[in-house]
Parts: structure tokens; sequence; C-alpha cells
């Protein structure tokens, strides 16, 4: 008491709801983003303060996807792209659960397959 006032920050710099309208805080003062890129990875931080003080709190936001998976420009701990052609995700996690989609392409065009991880 009194109510606090929620800040959130991204790659320390203040999210502007307005000039990042995927960006939101709800009434609990979580932090809703919608459509998730790539690009929405880093770190996040969280100021509730009022007269009394002021408390934060920080995690880490990984957005990943096949495509930055299979570039071979990012480097994931557990997954490994293999010169087959196969994706190694090692050791796998409960939260690895979903579809996985490898896309391939060269001059003739573009081919893709999807895959459900359980």
């Amino acid at each position: 008491v009194p109510q606090p006032e929620i800040v959130w920050y991204k790659d320390a710099l203040p999210i502007d709801p307005v000039k990042m309208p995927r960006y939101r805080v709800l009434m609990g003062g979580s932090l809703q983003v919608n459509g998730l890129l790539p690009d929405d990875t880093g770190m996040f931080q969280c100021f509730a303060r009022n007269s009394a003080g002021e408390v934060q709190t920080n995690t880490y936001l990984a957005v990943t996807s096949e495509r930055v998976l299979a570039s071979g420009s990012v480097q994931l701990p557990r997954f490994t792209l293999l010169e087959s052609g196969s994706l190694l995700i090692s050791p796998s996690h409960i939260s690895d659960v979903g579809t996985y989609t490898c896309m391939a392409s060269n001059s003739r065009g573009i081919d893709e397959a999807s895959a459900d991880l359980i």
C-alpha cells in the first residue's frame, strides 16, 4: 500500500506499449508479448515502485524458431544440426514439446517438412 507503479524494461530500455504494440502490461502487472519473434529474445526486468520503496526482478526470454536453429548462425546448447539435416535435441526436456519444421532451399525452390515432438 499504496498500489505500486509497474514498469517493464527489455535489455535495460523501458518498454513503451505505444511504440511496441505487441507488448502489453496486464492489470496484475504481468507483461504479455503477442506474436513472439526471435527479436524478442532478451533480458526483461520488472520494477514495482511506490512510496514505501522499490522491488525488481528479472528474467531472460529466449525465443527460437526452427529457421534460427537450422541456420547454424545461432548455437543453442542442447540443439545440434547434424550433417544429414536432422536436428538432435540432447538432453530433451518436456518444454521441448511442439512442432518442428525443417526448411530446405536451393536454386530450384523451397521445401519443408514438419514433425511433432511429444
